[in-house]
């Protein structure tokens, strides 16, 4: 009445490691394998013709030849430089000078 039943002896770690690995690597070459058997797609229409980049670089520029007196001489323009459809924008600055 009292007799309890006899447990299953459990496996070792290496053993259960092992499974695991054996397991594991059987999931992944076993998905290989069904990529490699599946058919290709038929080719219908030819390639299309690579897209071509035009890059533009639009540069204005703001210089103070004559400043006012008693004011810092800083001039700043943002900066547009349009590469593929990103658009970004640095402000310039000068501190003088005859460049046009």
């Amino acid at each position: 009445m009292t007799d309890r039943p006899q447990r299953r002896p459990r496996l070792a770690k290496g053993w259960v490691r092992a499974i695991a690995w054996i397991s594991g690597g059987t999931a992944f070459f076993s998905a290989l394998g069904v990529i490699g058997v599946a058919p290709k797609p038929a080719v219908s229409a030819p390639k299309a013709a690579p897209r071509r980049v035009i890059i533009r670089r639009i540069i204005k520029r703001v210089v103070i030849v004559d400043p006012a007196p008693g004011v810092p001489v800083v001039a700043s323009a943002p900066t547009v430089t349009s590469s593929g459809g990103g658009v970004t924008s640095q402000p310039t600055s000068t501190t003088g000078g005859s460049h046009p």
